[in-house]
């Protein structure tokens, strides 16, 4: 433990994972004991070499077995039925999340999701009156300390229906690929961790997104005004024509636009840029 821990793969708070599991090593000792041991000492070491063993063996499966070994994919759907409005919440611990606004059906939620092995996947939705919220989020069955720095890989694609107002959270230690330009968004909360991640601005629902993570490109359509609120350490690209003071940008069309969107970057995001939606490459794949 405290080699892993110097090697950044463990933090110090495992040591409160191993030291709950200690009467494990009563059990195998009376175990080992009464299959016929010579004496205490030798118990215990045969347990230490086979738990050496088995956690070496575990480490080595959880960060370098191929995803397709680990992961598996599971269908979501959720009937519309009779909502008028939507609070959903999209969590998962590693995972690349892409949300776009083409239901095929009428629902309001469908898509597909890969979840690990040693994830579980729960959802769940409650009516009050006409708005619905849903819930749908991953977590690992169990909290294994070499697993922090491994990325999971994993993906989520879902779509969301279009026809009426969502308030939208997604939060994940991965990226967010995020096409709302024919989605009602009331709200947004976007929290994600490493790797770039990408929002379309809704086209025409004005609202507040809220932004942390690593880095983002905030795509914008014609006729939709942008006002970003930001912290002094993130770093802001937008094209000419934008007004930027020391903690606020606007653009050129902000004050004329129907559409308005306020984009609040919290404190420790690392970058935002702004590209008009007439420059961007729609068909790009978002997997790249």
């Amino acid at each position: 433990m405290l080699l892993l821990d110097n090697l950044g793969i463990a933090g110090f708070d495992a040591w409160d994972t191993v030291l709950r599991l200690w009467p494990i090593l009563l059990i195998a000792i009376g175990l080992d004991l009464v299959l016929g041991r010579s004496s205490l000492g030798q118990a215990v070491s045969a347990f230490v070499v086979v738990c050496v063993t088995l956690a070496i063996g575990f480490a080595a499966f959880h960060l370098f077995a191929p995803e397709r070994w680990v992961a598996k994919e599971q269908a979501v759907a959720l009937p519309l039925a009779e909502a008028n409005a939507a609070r959903i919440l999209l969590s998962c611990v590693g995972c690349a999340v892409r949300v776009d606004g083409r239901v095929s059906t009428d629902a309001l939620i469908e898509g597909h999701v890969s979840v690990r092995w040693d994830e579980s996947l729960t959802q769940s939705s409650t009516l009050t009156g006409e708005a619905v919220a849903y819930e749908l989020t991953s977590r690992p069955r169990v909290q294994l300390p070499f697993a922090a720095g491994r990325s999971r890989g994993t993906i989520w694609r879902l779509s969301l229906n279009p026809t009426i107002p969502i308030d939208l959270t997604v939060s994940t230690e991965g990226s967010a690929d995020l096409d709302l330009q024919e989605l009602q968004i009331t709200a947004l909360d976007v929290a994600c961790g490493e790797g770039l991640s990408t929002i379309i601005l809704a086209e025409s629902s004005s609202a507040r997104y809220f932004l942390s993570g690593d880095d983002f490109i905030l795509v914008v359509p014609d006729g939709v005004g942008v006002r970003i609120d930001r912290s002094a350490s993130t770093a802001i690209d937008v094209p000419s024509g934008y007004l930027k003071a020391e903690r606020e940008v606007l653009s050129p069309t902000y004050g004329a636009a129907d559409t308005k969107v306020t984009i609040i970057v919290r404190s420790g995001a690392g970058s935002v840029s702004i590209v008009p939606l007439a420059d961007w490459d729609l068909d790009a794949p978002l997997d790249d």
